[in-house]
């Protein structure tokens, strides 16, 4: 497993409480992988997926208007790029030509390593290791350095001691990176054992999404991920708090991703948002962008909210319940369609 976001969605598992929704939560190999599930895939419906691979995504796309068939629900937490490296490296010029862990192939790590030495113009070696294989290896002596793209604190590195040949890398901010990424730093109330008080490591971060397939609007499947985003919207206070991880106190589900389509959602969200006193705008609006090009994968960009009254709030959640009852009476339609194009199945 090299999937950094897994106890996230056991999370959700956790605290969606709905007898409509059982929620199988599955290790995915990384966010590429992911979202190749979710577009081919016959079981998965949601996935957290990085803003980088689906900027990468759009960049080359796997067929063409692929930004039609993935959607997303809502954009979650941001999660750290962490460079741990041995103590003879003290920065990433050191790395060259070194050996270098990016993770396996289809995870959203490999796609940020790539992206962060090419922009640097740092070559290494690099390898495709499981983390907790390369965590191994680095300390084996063996690679030079490891990334792994992960919220802090990531539980990987809690099992690194002090007394361990091992740091954390300063990773610098150009006007490059900060196309893509965000600058922020990892401190020592993330990691005692490895940061000093008061001597912060420099570092970038990427936003995450729960993205999901785009099912017709009659299809069973979308009902069921409809009932989803239900549920998740009202058990997201619940996530706040331990013991599930802080990363979810930082999702803000009302902030959209321009070039990308919200799945069936903005009702909801303006329900959602009013109900808990949000009248300042932070959220930002839910609109949704036909721009071909969206902006960098760390971008924070939304446009301004909107203000409704009580009526018109009343309007949109009693039009978004008729909406989910008319999703009710499609039930089995996918099941029954298959059925009689494959009547050997019976």
């Amino acid at each position: 497993m090299d999937d950094a976001d897994f106890s996230e969605a056991v999370d959700l598992g956790a605290v969606i409480e709905n007898p409509d929704i059982k929620i199988l939560s599955v290790a995915g190999s990384g966010a590429k992988e992911t979202v190749a599930d979710l577009l081919f895939g016959r079981g998965i419906d949601v996935g957290i997926v990085q803003m980088d691979v689906l900027s990468a995504l759009k960049q080359k796309p796997t067929f063409a208007d692929v930004e039609k068939f993935l959607q997303y629900i809502a954009r979650l937490y941001d999660q750290e790029i962490h460079i741990l490296a041995r103590n003879d490296i003290r920065s990433l010029n050191d790395l060259r030509d070194q050996r270098v862990n990016f993770g396996t192939y289809e995870s959203g790590t490999y796609t940020s390593a790539s992206r962060i030495f090419e922009t640097l113009a740092i070559p290494v070696q690099s390898t495709i290791y499981p983390q907790p294989l390369a965590l191994e290896k680095l300390r084996r002596g063996e690679i030079a350095a490891m990334v792994y793209a992960a919220g802090k604190p990531a539980r990987l590195f809690q099992t690194v001691r002090p007394e361990e040949p091992l740091h954390l890398l300063t990773i610098p901010a150009t006007e490059a990176l900060r196309q893509s990424y965000k600058q922020t730093e990892l401190n020592a109330e993330d990691y005692p054992d490895l940061i000093q008080k008061d001597q912060p490591i420099a570092t970038l971060s990427v936003g995450t999404v729960l993205a999901v397939y785009n099912w017709p609007p009659n299809s069973e499947r979308h009902r069921k991920i409809a009932h989803f985003v239900q549920a998740f919207f009202r058990q997201m206070d619940e996530l706040r708090f331990p013991p599930h991880h802080p990363k979810w106190r930082e999702v803000d589900i009302g902030r959209s991703i321009p070039g990308w389509t919200r799945f069936a959602a903005e009702q909801w969200i303006a329900r959602n948002q009013r109900e808990n006193g949000d009248e300042s705008g932070k959220s930002g609006s839910t609109q949704e962008t036909s721009a071909s090009v969206p902006p960098s994968a760390g971008s924070d960009e939304s446009p301004a909210t909107s203000t409704l009254d009580n009526e018109q709030r009343g309007a949109l959640f009693r039009e978004f319940l008729e909406y989910q009852e008319n999703q009710k009476q499609t039930l089995f339609t996918d099941f029954e369609a298959y059925l009689k194009a494959h009547p050997s199945a019976r």
